[in-house]
């Protein structure tokens, strides 16, 4: 583990070597029994079960053939442009809940919302490319690192208009169109009867960079690079991140910008070659195959395997993560390198998708399951973790942290990160204030009136919806994410407990379905699916209202609430 008094606890703690995964017991034991007894694997499957995604807020912009939508209307088989400005077809929609969410500024002046682990496809001043989240970009860019996004040309669109404009279709009619109106010049003075909003999309969508300053537009076409300048934490908001067909696995989202559990991994990796510190050399080659996953990524990949590691006393490890985006094409050309790979080569494939891996892949390797992380996980760790920086908590509160940060490790160490930083101020905290700061933290106070809310919609107690909305400060993420939350009911709504386990989703959403389950037990199934299908469609009628005509997600409520069901 790093021990920079300067970081955040989820940084400072995060794992280095093997010994200090927490909570993954039994496969810290397979492991170091395969490498005792040398007989080390060629390659490894680390499976696990689904955590945060590629997440943006759902009133983000993805462009589609016939223009720009909301995130959050987007439904699996709508068609987007992917990172190589090819039409494809979304395959997955996966809410998130409410997510910590950053702007991201370009040197361009323009600006993207995100997630804090959205996942990025960026090349550094160095021409290293990498795929890495919103905080590890952050991390990087605090030692001066620089990073840039690719740009893209769109193959085709499909009659859009921007701000009333007519766009052309084809990268040839777009360029016709760019030059008529700036009359082939890299400035073009700005007026009122000059659409810049409408130009500088063409320009965007023709690979161009184009800025905006002082009421003069600028096109750069040659020697261009689109730079991140800062990265702004703004109000929390609800996320969700969308699979897509894409050979490059990549969307463009607002203002033309491409976007898109390896940690046990590096730790493996580090063991085998037995690297003590995380800033000392070792031979780990790492590949997302969500971004980096064609037959010829493979074929490329394969290319490699031939050199040698630079320290003979290593293993060259590869890392391929998000194995389960292997097609049938990509998959036969791994297997071919998994079977006989050269002797100085191993394979570490992650995965927290398992049903969706082609089963040919997994006879291949040495399969190692992950399991949830429990309380007792979390409380030990946020125990260690106290212990070592001196916060004196009671551990009643640490299990509560556990419980409402769902028991993921990152997000209970953040939640302990803004306790100890209160202590820091001096003097004891009281239970209101310990409680106060778990609930900003992680949400909590969101996530019970969204279960209030639901509630009260099922039992057509209209007043105390609307009265449970205006409690909220965030009412647009409370509506949001009651939606969500029907999304995460919806399949579970029949009373057997047997068959339909609710340990199987969010914490938080299991809450809402152990109190229908109650309020409804004598309810027959079918009655109950009719009221839980009203109620998914009221919130859906209502946001789409709302990303239609642009208004307040919460006045699009109220209105709705006292037209159709106050009657």
């Amino acid at each position: 583990m790093t021990n920079d008094a300067t970081t955040s606890f989820a940084t400072k703690y995060r794992p280095i070597l093997l010994k200090d995964v927490y909570g993954q017991e039994a496969a810290k034991k397979k492991i170091k029994g395969f490498l005792t007894a040398n007989r080390l694997p060629t390659a490894i499957l680390l499976t696990g079960p689904t955590g945060t995604g590629k997440a943006q807020p759902l009133d983000s912009l993805v462009l589609t053939p016939k223009g720009y939508v909301k995130m959050g209307t987007l439904k699996i088989g709508d068609f987007i442009i992917d990172g190589l400005g090819n039409e494809t077809r979304v395959s997955g929609i996966y809410p998130q809940g409410i997510r910590r969410t950053f702007r991201i500024n370009f040197d361009d002046n323009t600006s993207v919302l995100c997630s804090d682990e959205h996942l990025w496809k960026l090349e550094d001043e160095n021409g290293n490319r990498s795929v890495i989240n919103t905080l590890q970009i952050i991390e990087e860019m605090q030692k001066e690192v620089k990073f840039h996004i690719p740009l893209v040309k769109v193959k085709e669109f499909d009659n859009i208009e921007i701000n009333g404009m007519q766009i052309g279709n084809g990268i040839e009619e777009r360029e016709e169109q760019l030059k008529e109106l700036t009359q082939g010049a890299r400035y073009t003075l700005l007026d009122e009867k000059t659409n810049g909003e409408a130009i500088a999309f063409i320009a965007r969508t023709l690979g161009y960079v184009a800025k905006v300053e002082n009421k003069i537009l600028i096109i750069y076409k040659e020697n261009i690079k689109r730079n991140i300048e800062s990265i702004i934490e703004v109000e929390s908001q609800e996320c969700q991140c969308i699979m897509v067909e894409s050979d490059d696995h990549t969307y463009i989202t607002d203002n033309v910008t491409v976007t898109h559990n390896t940690t046990l991994a590096r730790c493996i990796a580090r063991h085998v070659n037995k690297v003590k510190d995380a800033n000392e050399f070792n031979d780990v080659f790492e590949f997302n195959i969500g971004t980096n996953g064609t037959l010829q990524d493979i074929r490329d990949l394969a290319s490699k395997l031939k050199f040698m590691p630079r320290n003979e006393n290593h293993k060259s490890i590869y890392i391929l993560d998000e194995v389960h985006r292997l097609d049938k094409r990509s998959a036969s050309g791994l297997l071919k390198e998994l079977e006989e790979p050269p002797a100085h080569v191993m394979f570490i494939l992650c995965t927290n998708e398992p049903e969706n891996l082609l089963d040919t892949l997994k006879p291949r390797c040495m399969n190692i399951e992950l399991v949830p992380y429990t309380e007792k996980n979390i409380v030990d760790l946020l125990s260690m973790v106290c212990e070592k920086e001196s916060v004196n908590i009671e551990e009643k509160y640490l299990a509560r942290i556990a419980q409402a940060a769902n028991y993921q490790p990152r997000e209970s160490l953040v939640t302990l990160q803004g306790i100890a930083n209160l202590l820091a101020g001096g003097g004891d905290l009281t239970q209101e204030q310990i409680e106060s700061e778990i609930k900003n933290a992680t949400h909590e106070q969101i996530y019970d009136l969204a279960a209030v809310l639901v509630l009260a919609l099922f039992r057509n107690k209209m007043e105390k919806a609307i009265e449970c909305v205006h409690l909220c400060e965030n009412k647009e993420a409370l509506i949001s994410l009651s939606l969500t939350a029907m999304r995460f009911i919806l399949p579970y709504i029949a009373l057997s407990t047997t068959k339909n386990p609710i340990t199987k989703i969010p914490y938080q959403y299991q809450n809402i379905i152990s109190k229908l389950r109650e309020l409804f037990g004598k309810t027959p199934v079918g009655e109950l699916q009719t009221i839980a299908a009203k109620v998914h469609r009221t919130l859906y009628l209502i946001r789409s209202d709302s990303f239609r005509s642009n208004i307040n997600l919460a006045d699009v409520f109220f209105n709705y609430i006292t037209e159709h069901c106050c009657k």
